[in-house]
């Protein structure tokens, strides 16, 4: 029988970083990607993938579908349990010589479903999950994570170590590209969350429009992405009657988005990310970049004349927004040459050689 490379990332619900990042894994090697179900078929990204849809019946099923697949499949290397609950189904199918990757540490994931209810049973329920997280995560032979901020806080959490690897963009294939100083272009790529903070861009621009409408008439802020707080964006844009100069792209190809950033001059990411490699595909591009200081990119991003990052308040982002704008370095005339930051091949072939898939 011969040998797979194995992800197992049991719920695909939306093409976000992770589902870019197994894509990208997938296009060195033959890998098949187990899932419990997948809504948005994931191989029309990247057609190298095999996709395993186990489809479970119930709870315990999950259980039961996921170990007769390890029964009748040999791993080669270490399978990789993508997540918590790839880890946590991975232990109670009482899979072996496993690896995990964890994407973010718990401090950044929302915590809108434990203030949903807080009932004594689901009290029990999150305590017994926690237990299992833990032991699951302890039985992997190998766990790998993002940062070096966030191998820390997973370290504290688990009481094991997490090696880490900061994934990468291959600058060094952009070609040259004109950017016109007629107008300001700004640009923000991520899932439309509340918790993403586009709210306080939208906002600092309104400002902008109160207190310098020259530059305000110049400004056009394109909107990246989808999710469940577009609604009340597209409203406050509304509201503030901002219309004309704010855009929303949705849901958009690579192609679309690198044009985007090719044409763009300020790249906002105002959210806490538990990496955020948009940063990074802006900076290629030359795009000057206002970050939360909280986004764990920001480890190996510092001040300077491109990068301004920001305190984790409206009050600092509005600030440092508006001394960005009037001072008028939002045009970059040549390439970043100077920047160096992790590749896309390095953080692939680090991932492989410590899950024995090379």
């Amino acid at each position: 029988m011969k040998k797979k490379i194995i992800i197992f990332y049991p719920y695909i619900n939306t093409f976000g970083g992770i589902e870019k990042l197994i894509c990208t894994l997938a296009n060195g090697i033959d890998l098949s990607l187990v899932c419990f179900y997948d809504k948005i078929n994931l191989k029309k990204f990247n057609s190298k993938i095999d996709i395993v849809i186990l489809n479970p019946k119930h709870y315990l099923d999950k259980i039961f579908t996921l170990r007769n697949f390890f029964k009748k499949n040999l791993a080669k290397g270490y399978p990789l349990m993508w997540g918590y609950k790839a880890s946590f189904f991975a232990y109670l199918a009482q899979l072996k010589n496993y690896a995990v990757f964890i994407d973010d540490p718990p401090s950044l994931l929302s915590s809108a479903q434990e203030n949903s209810n807080r009932s004594f049973f689901n009290h029990i329920r999150k305590t017994i999950s926690n237990y299992i997280d833990k032991k699951s995560i302890n039985a992997a032979q190998v766990r790998i994570t993002q940062t070096k901020r966030n191998s820390l806080e997973l370290k504290k959490m688990f009481s094991c170590n997490f090696i880490y690897f900061y994934p990468g963009f291959e600058n060094g294939k952009i070609k040259k590209f004109f950017k016109s100083n007629k107008s300001i272009k700004l640009l923000s790529i991520s899932r439309l969350e509340k918790s993403k903070n586009i709210d306080w861009a939208i906002k600092a621009i309104d400002n902008i429009k109160y207190k310098y409408p020259k530059i305000y008439n110049k400004m056009q802020f394109s909107i990246v992405g989808t999710g469940s707080y577009q609604l009340q964006l597209k409203r406050l844009v509304a509201q503030r009657s901002l219309e004309n100069n704010i855009f929303f792209h949705g849901f958009i190809s690579d192609k679309i988005k690198y044009n985007l950033l090719k044409k763009n001059h300020i790249f906002l990411m105002p959210a806490i990310q538990g990496y955020g490699i948009p940063a990074l595909e802006a900076l290629a591009y030359s795009n000057r970049l206002i970050i939360n200081k909280e986004s764990r990119i920001s480890e190996i991003l510092k001040n300077s004349n491109n990068i301004c990052l920001t305190d984790n308040n409206f009050k600092s982002f509005n600030m440092k927004f508006e001394k960005f704008i009037t001072k008028k370095n939002y045009l970059v005339k040549n390439k970043f040459n100077n920047l160096v930051f992790p590749t896309e091949s390095e953080w692939i072939n680090s991932i492989y050689k410590v899950c024995n898939w090379i």
